[in-house]
């Protein structure tokens, strides 16, 4: 797995990257390695930031909320499922399977917690229509029997781990053997208790977990000093105190990796602000610098224009005023020509020889009066 990394991290391969980094934190989880376990996740992290992509988001906080919870951190377990079902509501994921990881896992929190209220609510909706996981079935009575065992009643406890185990839809998982043992010894049958519990103890599985080995070792110590063997009650609570110690190491390690992750990542995300600030403050430049250059267009097709209007109206008035003397000089002048003409034939008492008289100077004015009309008709059409 790590050849696997450093190849995908040598070919920029990010998804390749990120699926190897979370894959390596999965087995040193399993294999009781938190510290390496919490330390690629980190790195997980980062890559899932780099693709930006929400589904892979889910999947690590649902496995970084695991890890806590091996751990015995419910509370960092519980608000790293918090997170995967936040991410997953706000960027409408629509993945049934998620509902149902997340409801069951703070279920196996609550448990641990011993709040029985926020467990139920948890089972109820597991029972609900949204779920979606092979092991379904196992999840709904596995938490069922839960809500028992908090309630104290053994009996009921133990029939429904067995009812499970033997079910054919029943997933196999070692948490039913570790609580059954724990349901034995409450229900006062010591002998089915120790006997699940030297199973377990022989496991390798085991080994890689210290939480695990000290809860079982604290169980045989309480069996052997109720059976009033102090000496072999103090064998397994001196291996059971070891294990505690481990695991307390563990977790500060964890918690010193974890706090440098969440540096890393206030850091990351604080470069992203930054990084954001300053693309925001080229695209406001941008915006003012195109505003300033749209107003000055603006303000020069203005100006153009009253300028326009004003050359025109220069233009306008020149014409007018040239149309005017046009019309008073030119005009008028060989329209009252015709007009004396026609009233001096109209006094005449021959008429036809005074027509005769002036036909030429007629026909002379009504020309120019032709000209001076078409002259001003090519005025208007400039």
């Amino acid at each position: 797995m790590v050849k696997a990394i450093n190849q995908a991290s040598k070919n920029k391969a990010d998804f390749l990257l990120y699926s190897f980094i979370s894959h390596l934190a999965f087995i040193q989880t399993d294999k009781g390695n938190p510290i390496g376990a919490i330390y690629s996740y980190g790195l997980a992290q980062k890559q899932a930031l780099k693709l930006n992509d929400p589904l892979l988001q889910v999947f690590l906080n649902i496995n970084i909320s695991d890890l806590y919870y091996k751990l015995n951190l419910y509370s960092q377990s519980l608000y790293y499922l918090n997170q995967a079902f936040h991410i997953k509501e706000e960027n409408k994921i629509k993945d049934d399977r998620f509902y149902t990881i997340i409801s069951y896992n703070k279920a196996e929190n609550f448990f641990r917690m011993k709040n029985i209220d926020s467990l139920q609510r948890c089972h109820d909706d597991l029972m609900g229509p949204n779920n979606k996981s092979y092991k379904l079935f196992s999840y709904q009575y596995r938490t069922a029997y839960y809500i028992s065992l908090l309630k104290h009643d053994y009996n009921k406890a133990i029939t429904q781990i067995k009812n499970l185990q033997r079910d054919k839809k029943y997933v196999p998982n070692d948490v039913e053997k570790q609580n059954l043992a724990d349901a034995f010894y409450l229900n006062g049958q010591p002998d089915s208790a120790s006997s699940i519990a030297n199973q377990l103890l022989a496991l390798p599985y085991s080994d890689n977990h210290p939480e695990i080995k000290h809860h079982l070792y604290q169980l045989l110590g309480k069996i052997a000093r109720d059976r009033g063997d102090y000496k072999l009650a103090v064998e397994n609570f001196d291996l059971a105190l070891k294990q505690s110690e481990e695991s307390l190491n563990n977790t500060t390690q964890v918690g010193n990796v974890s706090a440098q992750i969440k540096i890393d990542k206030i850091e990351t995300s604080f470069t992203d602000t930054a990084e954001k600030y300053r693309r925001e403050r080229l695209i406001l430049i941008l915006i003012s610098i195109t505003t300033v250059f749209m107003f000055a267009v603006i303000a020069l097709l203005y100006r153009s224009a009253r300028q326009k209007r004003h050359y025109e109206k220069l233009l306008y008035d020149t014409k007018k005023n040239e149309l005017a003397f046009i019309n008073s000089h030119e005009v008028r002048k060989h329209l009252t020509n015709i007009l004396g003409l026609v009233e001096l034939m109209s006094e005449s008492k021959d008429k036809k020889e005074e027509f005769l008289q002036v036909e030429k100077h007629l026909y002379d004015s009504a020309t120019r009066l032709d000209d001076a009309i078409k002259n001003i008709s090519e005025k208007l059409s400039d």
